[in-house]
């Protein structure tokens, strides 16, 4: 009966202990797992971190180089509207202004980027004429227009947008730019679009 006792006994520890075995081989691979998935998660957070440096730091290298052509471009037109040689030209420098003052405020939101990355970009609002800025904006996508062959018109008589608004005029630039330049891409030559403006209340 002893003998039976001690034999059953001994499997038992002997299944303990293979079970234990087991545990402590399988807590050292998940020891092991957590590891070396730390060690990963460590390589790839310092490889992003470098990512994010490098592209600030080639942003800042390459704002300069982007404003100082551009800031040139707005000052001969400046010179160019101040001589009033020709009321045409001097449209046409006007027109100049307002296009290198519309890329400045996208490179300005371009080299902002923890704006971007935090989609914390502010509204800039002022009043304006809404009149102004379509027909700016149809005089930018014009030539586009017209290298198709496109007739581009806006509607006129709108008494509305004679009014002024307080609105973002670099975002409404951008929105109503993409808008006629999608619209240009989609029209085949010979082709007409009539861009047709309501303002909401």
């Amino acid at each position: 009966m002893n003998k039976y006792e001690l034999t059953t006994f001994d499997i038992l520890s002997n299944h303990t202990i293979l079970f234990l075995g087991i545990i402590l081989i399988a807590i050292a691979f998940i020891a092991v797992s957590l590891k070396i998935n730390n060690n990963r998660l460590k390589v790839a957070r310092k490889a992003a971190e470098e990512a994010n440096r490098a592209k600030s730091e080639f942003l800042s290298r390459i704002s300069h180089d982007m404003r100082t052509p551009l800031v040139s471009v707005m000052g001969l037109a400046d010179i160019g509207i101040d001589d009033k040689r020709d009321i045409k030209d001097v449209e046409y420098f006007k027109q100049i202004k307002k296009s290198s003052n519309y890329l400045l405020g996208i490179l300005n939101d371009i080299l902002n980027m923890q704006k971007i990355e935090s989609e914390q970009i502010e509204l800039n609002t002022e009043t304006c004429k809404l009149s102004e800025i379509f027909f700016q904006v149809l005089a930018l996508t014009k030539p586009n227009a017209d290298d198709k062959g496109i007739d581009l018109q806006i509607t006129k008589g709108k008494k509305n947008l004679q009014d002024y608004y307080k609105v973002d005029v670099m975002r409404l630039n951008q929105i109503s730019i993409n808008i006629l330049s999608n619209a240009i891409k989609c029209t085949k030559g010979g082709g007409k679009i009539v861009w047709s403006n309501r303002i909401v209340e």
